[in-house]
């Protein structure tokens, strides 16, 4: 086959992800192995000549997400897919930053309490810097 020669012993010591993300793996001309990272971008079908343009951009930006929302103090990631799920849904962005400022004040970020939440988050009714009971 053309491939690399192992013996029985090495081929049962190997995982499944090493069987086929290496052993079984597409080649270039040259008989070395086809990044992961390639292959995932070929199956996607993506070129991948936006990802330098992305990382060399405004990284806020390619969040896709309003400034305000991550300056509420929730993490990125949790921003991110917050609006991706909404957006996905049909809502429009007014509405799903209305939705997330909600959640927020339901839930406040890690390490949040009613005096630290930034002002566009207090809501009424809390003791001071004690949340009340539901």
């Amino acid at each position: 086959m053309g491939g690399p020669t192992i013996t029985p012993a090495q081929y049962a010591a190997l995982s499944d992800w090493d069987i086929l993300h290496v052993y079984l793996a597409p080649r270039d001309e040259d008989g070395s192995l086809v990044p992961l990272r390639q292959r995932f971008r070929d199956a996607a079908g993506d070129s991948g000549d936006d990802e330098e343009a992305e990382l060399s951009g405004d990284p806020i930006a390619a969040l896709s997400v309003p400034r305000e929302a991550l300056l509420l103090g929730a993490t990125a990631q949790f921003c991110a897919m917050f609006f991706a799920v909404w957006r996905r849904r049909g809502l429009p962005e007014p509405e799903i930053l209305e939705k997330y400022r909600e959640q927020l004040r339901l839930v406040p970020p890690l390490g949040h309490y009613h005096g630290t939440l930034p002002a566009q988050l207090q809501a009424p009714g809390f003791a001071s810097g004690v949340i009340a009971p539901r």
